[in-house]
């Protein structure tokens, strides 16, 4: 099966991804007025569902968007949007619009309920292994991260204007990613990821009021917690990634990934650190053990192991 094959919810109903709309008029489409979540589905499970759609509602309720489904409502349809497409390996987007209306911002009391799509695609993760051998290079682009007073970065919002400007800087210095740093110039966050650095052993990250509070990053920082090594949360310079013993970014899709060169600096052994690749096995560990069954071959497989 491609991605043109797959089955695309919209507003209640399953449509062909060719043919699957929402009108020119959603304020999603016209000023990226909508909020959004990344479900990786690995085995016909997806790790932590309820933290993402629990962010999902939050992002909404931030933002005054009205989610026309209940929370138990909204995760049947992740979970139709699964079934319906046999998606054992992949990714789903759902995302819910403020609504249609007419276009001019003197015109959002008109504007009709929100519409709430969930897209599937089809995706592969990269193997431990594969990832252990990654060679990353990140620039810091001149590009700085919206500030929490202009919008909060809890807000996981459709408009990603800020993080693809950084992307297309770092793309055209010909890096395979970007350090973005907030209007202080410290260490936010990459264009889809939560930075972590480790230094004498410890790991370290920012702040949770200048980046997205990253589900990996949580579960990243429950792990280190749960082996006796919390992760502290501070501003860090450039200067603590330069120096660095080990520097890595976390996301849904792969986990954790290394970066091992910082604007033309290698970082220590210019490797994935022994750490680093500690946490990531830990974390695909977990993964596996606790992803919810949603795929109902998944479900049929789980409920068949002897309780514990």
């Amino acid at each position: 099966m491609t991605d043109n094959e797959l089955q695309v919810y919209v507003n209640g109903r399953f449509y062909p991804a060719q043919e699957a709309r929402v009108s020119v008029y959603s304020w999603g489409f016209l000023y990226g007025d909508g909020v959004f979540e990344g479900l990786p589905v690995s085995e016909g499970r997806i790790f932590r569902l309820h933290e993402h759609t629990d962010r999902l509602f939050a992002s909404a309720q931030a933002v005054g968007i009205r989610i026309p489904l209940s929370w138990d409502g909204f995760l049947d349809a992740i979970r139709q949007t699964v079934n319906v497409n046999s998606l054992e390996q992949g990714y789903l987007r759902p995302i819910v619009t403020r609504g249609t209306g007419p276009m001019g911002l003197r015109n959002i009391q008109h504007i009709h309920a929100p519409d709430i799509v969930i897209i599937p695609q089809i995706e592969g993760i990269l193997s431990v292994e594969q990832i252990a051998q990654m060679q990353v290079r990140a620039k810091t682009v001149g590009v700085r991260r919206t500030p929490p007073e202009c919008l909060d970065p809890r807000v996981k919002a459709c408009n990603y204007m800020n993080l693809i400007m950084a992307k297309l800087e770092h793309l055209a210095s010909g890096a395979d990613t970007a350090i973005i740093l907030d209007t202080h110039g410290f260490v936010a966050e990459g264009p889809a990821d939560n930075i972590f650095a480790v230094r004498r052993g410890r790991i370290y990250t920012p702040p949770p009021q200048n980046v997205l509070n990253g589900i990996t990053r949580a579960t990243v920082m429950e792990i280190a917690a749960a082996e006796s090594n919390p992760v502290i949360e501070a501003n860090l310079t450039l200067y603590d990634l330069y120096t660095a013993e080990e520097v890595f970014v976390t996301g849904s899709l792969e986990g954790i990934v290394p970066i091992t060169e910082i604007d033309g600096r290698k970082v220590a052994s210019g490797r994935m650190g022994e750490l680093s690749l500690h946490l990531l096995e830990c974390y695909r560990q977990r993964a596996r053990a606790e992803g919810i069954p949603v795929l109902a071959a998944a479900e049929s497989k789980a409920a068949s192991y002897p309780s514990t």
